[in-house]
This record gives structure tokens, C-alpha cells and sequence, in this order.
């Protein structure tokens, strides 16, 4: 019985993810893992992002789904947000996952 389930799981992420790239969406549209792009620690690119849980300018959390994201610094701000991702600008000094 296990195997049916892996087997239907692995079939609908196949289907999100063919689904994803004809309607030229992010893969992870559909659900799935999230991906953070940091540069230094001046900026974090987030895909995958599903809303901001915290907003200050010390602490910034954020919803990626199956867990969330917490960025810790000074003078951290939302440089951009879509329904997808975000960018957090600022000085980074910690990322804490729970």
C-alpha cells in the first residue's frame, strides 16, 4: 500500500510540474520546495514565498508553506513582494528555519 501512495505522489508531482512549464509558471507554483538566493548578506531572493508572517525593520518572516523563514539584521526592508517571492534587502546576519 505504500508503494501506490509514493507511486501517486511522484505521478502528481509530475503532473505540477508539467502543468507548471505549459502555463510558463515558477516549477514550484503547484507546491513543492522553495528556493532562497542569497547575495552576501546584503539581499535574499525567494521563490516560493506564500505570505510575510513578521515585517520589521530587525525581523522579517516569512510563509514558504511547509515551514517557515525568519531573516534577522538591521535595516531589512521588502524590496519587492509577488504572489510567489519575495526580496528582502538589508543587512543579514542570521537565517533561522522552524
Amino acid at each position: 500500500m505504500v508503494s501506490i501512495k509514493k507511486n501517486n505522489r511522484n505521478r502528481h508531482s509530475s503532473l505540477r510540474q508539467q502543468l507548471a512549464t505549459g502555463l510558463e509558471l515558477p516549477s514550484n507554483a503547484f507546491g513543492g520546495a522553495s528556493q532562497i538566493e542569497l547575495s552576501s548578506n546584503r539581499e535574499a531572493v525567494i521563490d516560493g514565498c506564500l505570505g510575510v508572517l513578521e515585517y520589521s525593520e530587525n525581523e522579517i518572516l516569512l510563509n514558504l508553506g511547509n515551514l517557515t523563514v525568519c531573516f534577522l539584521g538591521t535595516s531589512l526592508c521588502m524590496k519587492c513582494m509577488t504572489p510567489t517571492g519575495a526580496i528582502i534587502e538589508g543587512n543579514i546576519s542570521s537565517i533561522q528555519f522552524k
